[in-house]
């Protein structure tokens, strides 16, 4: 098992308070849990993303595998300390509704444009009501929402077009993790 704690400076311990929802206390706490999934040596190999994602913090959140997928660094398919770190933020019960809702927006985003077009809007709902529903309403269920009248350009969803179509209580219900940080 790595010692994570240990590889970061302070400096990048003080850089993570300033990113994060984190004091110096619950970033070190947050490493040993790393550290408990991260079995390289150094702890420098990265936590597999399927071994983070059947994690208990990660286990039961619906948006986590799309969210996760957007704070991989190195095309490995691992996260690593800072990455990881970032994810349990958003994902944490100080995030605001605006951090939360463009963290999610951002991982959707998976072309970089800016908006979010009608294949990233069926994977997503795909992962969150398969197999409750069947592809097909899935389609008919993002056309339906793509093609609301009040949308800026229709087939295609902006930022602010998005946090329209958000209930940001259903947000925070659906993007927060318990990760019972006091000792």
């Amino acid at each position: 098992m790595g010692n994570q704690v240990a590889t970061l400076t302070p400096e990048k311990v003080k850089e993570l308070e300033e990113k994060t929802h984190f004091d110096e206390k619950e970033i070190k706490l947050l490493l040993q849990r790393y550290a408990n999934y991260d079995t390289s040596p150094n702890g420098s190999g990265g936590i597999p993303i399927d071994v983070l994602l059947n994690s208990p913090e990660l286990s039961g959140s619906p948006f986590a595998r799309r969210l996760t997928w957007s704070y991989l660094k190195d095309g490995k398919r691992k996260i690593h300390p800072e990455s990881y770190m970032l994810l349990l933020s958003v994902l944490s019960s100080k995030a605001t509704f605006q951090e939360k809702s463009k963290a999610l927006f951002q991982s959707l985003d998976i072309h970089n444009e800016g908006h979010v077009r009608f294949d990233e809007f069926f994977r997503l709902f795909k992962s969150i009501f398969n197999p409750a529903l069947s592809d097909a309403q899935i389609v008919a269920f993002v056309q339906r929402v793509l093609q609301r009248d009040d949308l800026d350009e229709k087939g295609i969803m902006g930022y602010q077009d998005f946090i329209k179509f958000v209930r940001p209580q259903e947000l925070h219900e659906k993007m927060t993790i318990d990760l019972r940080l006091s000792t």
